[in-house]
């Protein structure tokens, strides 16, 4: 049951009444009292699940969640160097916003960062690549990850897919950015 605006009623116990001591008309009145108490209560715990479950699943369960990505490449054109990672599409997005390659979230949580990068060396060496998040400008403790990728083989170039996810808590407001950096050039993301 609402009782305003996305709000939900939560259903409480009822009190139920005593049992008699004497006669049949006060079994039978418990008994009608009884089934009444207990219908009330149950009515009232079908609408809050149905209100709050919906008829497609979360109708008040509203988890923000985004799925972001880059159409084009990015090469690392100075070694050692971090760039922020080119985000350019909004795949889904739901309670995050995407601007200038920052995400930002609109209801405090923890969130569960996920995200993949596909890195292409275009050098005859093994090149080095790390990942980080940076929250709110500053680089997030933990979540820089490193990944070595085969240099040019037989004409063709090598290949890494780099995954990983880390749970990051932020505040309304927040926004998180990927961040690559590589020992060398000729490596693009």
């Amino acid at each position: 049951l609402t009782t305003g605006r996305n709000r939900i009623q939560i259903p409480v116990a009822p009190r139920l009444p005593s049992a008699p001591t004497t006669d049949d008309v006060d079994t039978r009145r418990f008994k009608d009292e009884h089934n009444r108490v207990l219908g009330l209560y149950f009515n009232q715990l079908d609408g809050a699940n149905s209100a709050l479950l919906g008829t497609q699943g979360g109708r008040y369960l509203n988890t923000p969640y985004g799925a972001f990505s880059n159409s084009g490449t990015q090469a690392i054109t100075a070694a050692n160097t971090p760039y922020v990672v080119t985000l350019n599409t909004s795949d889904y997005t739901n309670g995050i916003t995407l601007a200038s390659n920052k995400l930002t979230v609109a209801n405090s949580g923890v969130y569960n960062v996920q995200f993949s990068l596909q890195f292409e060396n275009t050098n005859v060496a093994i090149a080095t690549t790390w990942v980080w998040i940076r929250k709110n400008g500053t680089d997030v403790a933990g979540t820089a990850s490193t990944w070595d990728i085969h240099g040019t083989h037989a004409g063709s170039n090598g290949y890494v897919l780099g995954a990983c996810n880390f749970f990051v808590s932020m505040n309304g407001g927040d926004y998180l950015e990927l961040v690559v950096a590589g020992n060398t050039t000729g490596v693009i993301s």
